[in-house]
């Protein structure tokens, strides 16, 4: 086996092994991390904070290496805006201590989107994560609605027959322990597969009919006012 084989084998592997991390790390964010328990509990927010530390050297480290991981976004621009934004509020806050950790987030989140751009400008990256994104999409979908017609179901076990189910029964909202919250992440992650699928043939058109139907099934459900007024906005 020659030395530029072996060399070929390493990287492969070591792509595959930062895939991995890729990979779980974006299942905890969704369903953990950015989860009520996520939010909430001071030890998960520190195990957050660690995880996003090492994942930013790390990607500091190969971009210091390769030129082509350097951060770049065209939506500079807003991001600087959103920054500012949060600055300024956190100066004049009556809560400063608050509002200058919610601010340490943001600066946390926006080099973790500028790694996202980075992975999705990635041929080996791009590919795997569009299939992981609309699996998290179909899974998220499914269990919010599988959970929402099981209230329905004790619903109707309790009145005795069928009528009329209320939306967002006892306030579900899987991990994020809110209906809207739920709502929410279904809408995002709907984004990925939608503009990778979805197109003008008819395979495409199926693709976006479903994603559609499952963010409005969802939607219903959750009875979220502010999601059907910010899902109107972006249908505009």
């Amino acid at each position: 086996m020659s030395s530029a084989t072996v060399t070929a084998d390493t990287a492969g592997r070591g792509w595959m092994l930062a895939w991995a991390g890729i990979a779980f790390g974006a299942v905890y964010l969704i369903y953990i991390g950015g989860g009520w328990w996520g939010i909430y509990s001071p030890y998960l927010r520190i195990a957050t904070m660690l995880l996003a530390a090492t994942t930013l050297g790390a990607w500091a480290v190969v971009a210091s290496r390769d030129p082509a991981w350097r951060p770049r976004s065209v939506m500079w621009p807003s991001i600087v805006a959103v920054l500012g934004a949060m600055a300024i509020s956190t100066v004049f806050s009556r809560v400063p201590r608050v509002s200058l950790e919610y601010l340490g987030y943001t600066v946390v989140l926006v080099p973790l989107y500028l790694l996202l751009v980075r992975l999705f400008g990635d041929e080996f990256f791009r590919r795997r994560l569009v299939v992981l994104v609309s699996m998290l999409f179909g899974v998220t979908a499914a269990l919010y609605i599988a959970t929402v017609i099981g209230g329905w179901i004790e619903w109707w076990q309790f009145v005795g027959g069928f009528t009329v189910p209320p939306l967002r029964p006892g306030f579900g909202g899987l991990t994020y322990n809110n209906p809207s919250a739920a709502l929410t992440m279904v809408a995002l992650l709907a984004v990925v597969p939608a503009a990778a699928f979805g197109s003008a043939s008819r395979r495409g058109v199926v693709v976006l009919t479903v994603v559609v139907l499952a963010i409005g099934i969802v939607a219903l459900m959750s009875g979220s006012r502010s999601g059907w007024f910010a899902l109107a906005l972006t249908a505009v």
